[in-house]
């Protein structure tokens, strides 16, 4: 259903072109972009998505979920002249999120009697990238190609509080195991943090594709690409507490996790992304 729909608004979209015997609008408005213009532009895909279930009369159907995607990014052309434009494209993404849960309290008889345990996780995405473009085509369906480099840095970590605490009397306090399904029991160890190693990577790409202007300034496009890209992780760890018999006292163990880096090689089409630009 979605293809038909996306084939359906380019075809609509073609139909009104060809009717176009210049490039200036009735009102007297340049269909395309000039010289000095600044194109600003968004992934199309999860508005197509809502737009096709909707359609669909999905129940599961929002303007916020639709554009709650991981890879959700924004993207700047400034033109140079009509022929040239500078790129850029970037994505913020910052997560931080918290469960809470309650549980019953230990060493007390009143199961009503309860505390709570809490977990927080924040994430941290961000994607900076800068190219050159050069454009061809002197009606509405312009084609371009160019190249362009990223720099990308990430990272997260997962953090746990408990209201039932270790002690001699207690040495299995009852805890959240599992915070998404909200499960407790009696826990001998349990997290107190997670550390990922921060992520670096960069890519540097060559790309061609095109864009139609189904109206003064506004079009849609997509484009295929090709190029490398380099990640190196660090190293993370994992943090973990319970009872020491021993020296009758909470132990803490702290546990490194190896990181990693890799290169790519490789043809890409932004995800099948059909991306939508306005141009001032």
């Amino acid at each position: 259903m979605k293809r038909k729909i996306i084939t359906c608004s380019l075809a609509i979209g073609l139909c009104f072109g060809l009717s176009a015997q210049d490039m200036v609008s009735k009102k007297g408005v340049s269909i395309l972009p000039e010289s000095g213009d600044i194109g600003l532009g968004a992934d199309a895909t999860p508005l197509l998505d809502y737009v096709g279930n909707a359609f669909n009369f999905n129940d599961n159907n929002s303007v916020n979920s639709a554009f709650r995607t991981n890879d959700q990014s924004i993207f700047l052309k400034y033109f140079q002249d009509e022929s040239t434009a500078i790129r850029a494209r970037i994505r913020v993404g910052l997560d931080n999120t918290a469960t809470n849960n309650f549980v019953v309290q230990d060493e007390q008889s009143d199961p009503t009697v309860t505390v709570e345990d809490k977990r927080r996780v924040r994430n941290t995405n961000i994607v900076i990238g800068a190219g050159l473009e050069k454009r061809r085509g002197s009606g509405r369906l312009q084609g371009f190609y160019g190249g362009e480099f990223f720099l990308a840095l990430s990272g997260g970590s997962t953090t746990f509080e408990y209201g039932n605490t270790f002690n001699q009397n207690n040495v299995t306090p009852t805890s959240t195991t599992d915070f998404d399904a909200q499960i407790t029991g009696p826990a001998p160890s349990r997290l107190l943090e997670t550390s990922n190693g921060s992520t670096f990577g960069l890519g540097l790409r060559g790309f061609v594709g095109a864009e139609y202007f189904f109206a003064p300034k506004l079009s849609v496009g997509t484009e295929f690409g090709w190029g490398f890209g380099f990640n190196s992780t660090g190293e993370g760890e994992t943090k973990v507490e319970s009872w020491d018999a021993g020296n009758n006292a909470i132990s803490e163990t702290t546990t490194k996790v190896a990181g990693g880096s890799s290169l790519d090689l490789d043809t890409d089409n932004l995800g099948g992304a059909i991306y939508v630009m306005f141009h001032f």
